[in-house]
């Protein structure tokens, strides 16, 4: 266990905020690349939507993100800590399945399909797109005459139009 005081309550523990670094800002978009960081945080896509919560550093150390509102976190992102220290965020890579299309309108119809079924998408170009792998959208998609890859790779997702919902 970390350092740090532990509250007991049935059979749950509670930590306390003791020896814990905390989270007072977020940059995106490589903003802080000239600055260099101090840890490196690895997170799977799902896992890097975020408000309240202790994560645990690559290094083993811990950190507390409290942010005001939900926030995403992408490959290359950085959380600034109340030392001034950062923390670069690298995007897992997971299973995944590399979707090519035959066009632009070939993409369109095959993003809808995914996004019908509520999936998490990243548009790679104006062919390609990426999904988690999943059997049943694997078949869909073979059916809908797109060509599909299963890899192991760095998954981004779009966010939609309403980021926290």
């Amino acid at each position: 266990m970390p350092s740090g005081n532990y509250i007991t309550y049935g059979a749950k523990i509670f930590f306390i905020l003791g020896n814990v670094m905390k989270v007072i800002s977020i940059y995106k978009n490589h903003d802080w690349l000239n600055f260099g960081e101090k840890y490196t945080l690895t997170l799977p896509a799902a896992e890097r939507s975020l408000r309240h919560k202790k994560l645990v550093l690559d290094d083993g150390s811990y950190v507390y993100v409290d942010f005001d509102q939900v926030i995403y976190l992408q490959n290359l992102d950085a959380l600034k800590l109340e030392d001034n220290n950062l923390i670069k965020i690298i995007a897992a890579k997971e299973k995944i399945m590399n979707i090519t299309c035959k066009d632009s309108i070939h993409l369109s119809k095959i993003a809808w399909h995914i996004g019908n079924r509520h999936c998490p998408l990243q548009i790679i170009d104006e062919k390609n797109l990426r999904i988690e792998q999943n059997n049943v959208l694997f078949d869909m998609l073979q059916a809908l005459d797109a060509k599909v890859i299963l890899d192991k790779d760095t998954f981004d997702p779009e966010q939609g139009a309403f980021r926290g919902h």
